[in-house]
């Protein structure tokens, strides 16, 4: 489980309450069993809003808070624990359980994702749907987004895209932005729901308007090629960037395939290959090749085959076949037809898949 410095709503919830002034009074008040100013001196610790930040000062404070019944400190020790390979995984489940007991919905919804994964505890998918559904029930929408991948892949219960669609809608209803992207792939591919393009794109809008990249990516998609609203590739472009600035690195492949072909932004190979370089660094297997091509072709680079090997030889390792084609026959004859490499990488690269 990814470690942030505790859930960061609670972070400005709290942390500007004890300032210098009050520091003393307030690990008085904690030592005395104010387990309110314990939780409030841990997350003080956290983000280092008093003292340097002290991430074993914060557990201790999370540990004393917990101990006296704070939920949203047991969870916040979980989550630190869980990031911390000498914690026995015992020990980091039992504080989500503790935090899900007391009514704490994120402590319940990963709690039930660690029991779905059986990576640190033995497997029980039936009390993962369980509390799942117990989130959802209580609006913690992401618990529903999680309900409608189980039916989706048929994990504890039957696979049924329509009840799997409806929980998506609920999970994105909610204000979960992968809810809607979900909702929006099942519109596109037509499943568990008539398909329809116009719903997709609405959908694939809410998720990138949420904060979910990949919604941006697919809805660069629906503008491109005029899908359920009127096609504009100098907005498919703009979503490309958005997407891709956001941290989708597939989107750094499309917005440089505009770049080196002109198409909605100025030719600009230079960029292109920069994005190429995001990409391929990103472990995107497109962004090697094109990078592959330039340096073959000497397109924005100085012309140069090793450097084409290379790049094509990593695009291989991610099992990209025109890469793993690339590199046998440069390696092979020492040559390549550039000119329909050059075609291709002006292409869109055209994925729509679910976030599982």
């Amino acid at each position: 489980m990814k470690y942030l410095p505790i859930a960061i709503i609670f972070n400005l919830l709290f942390s500007f309450i004890i300032n210098a002034d009050t520091f003393q009074a307030a690990q008085k008040s904690c030592e005395g069993g104010d387990t309110q100013t314990c939780f409030k001196l841990a997350v003080a610790y956290d983000v280092g809003t008093v003292k340097k930040r002290s991430v074993a000062k914060a557990t201790e404070f999370y540990q004393k808070a917990c101990n006296g019944g704070h939920t949203i400190a047991c969870y916040n020790l979980a989550s630190i624990y869980a990031n911390d390979p000498k914690v026995q995984p015992s020990t980091v489940n039992g504080y989500y359980q503790l935090a899900c007991d007391g009514g704490h919905m994120a402590g319940c919804n990963d709690f039930a994702l660690i029991l779905a994964d059986g990576r640190l505890i033995k497997k029980d998918v039936n009390k993962a749907i369980n509390l799942h559904r117990k989130t959802c029930d209580s609006e913690f929408y992401e618990g529903c987004f999680h309900l409608g991948n189980m039916y989706v892949i048929g994990s504890g219960v039957d696979k049924n895209a329509s009840q799997a669609m409806a929980y998506y809608q609920k999970a994105c209803d909610g204000g979960f932005a992968g809810g809607c992207y979900n909702a929006g792939v099942n519109y596109s591919k037509g499943e568990g729901v008539e398909q329809s393009n116009f719903y997709a794109a609405k959908l694939y809008q809410k998720a990138c308007d949420g904060g979910l990249a990949e919604g941006c990516y697919n809805l660069s998609f629906n503008y491109a090629q005029g899908q359920g609203v009127e096609k504009s590739i100098a907005v498919a472009t703009n979503f490309f960037k958005k997407s891709c600035t956001e941290g989708y690195v597939r989107a750094c492949i499309n917005l440089g395939n505009m770049y080196f072909s002109g198409k909605g932004k100025k030719r600009n190979t230079f960029k292109a290959l920069k994005l190429y370089q995001k990409a391929c660094y990103g472990k995107v297997a497109e962004g090697c090749y094109n990078l592959g091509v330039n340096y073959l072709s000497g397109a924005g680079v100085v012309q140069s085959n090793n450097q084409a090997m290379g790049y094509f030889e990593k695009s291989c390792e991610m099992k990209y076949e025109n890469g793993c084609r690339a590199h046998a026959q440069l390696k092979k004859s020492g040559s390549l037809k550039i000119s329909q490499m050059l075609a291709k990488t002006g292409r869109l690269f055209s994925i729509i898949k679910s976030s599982l």
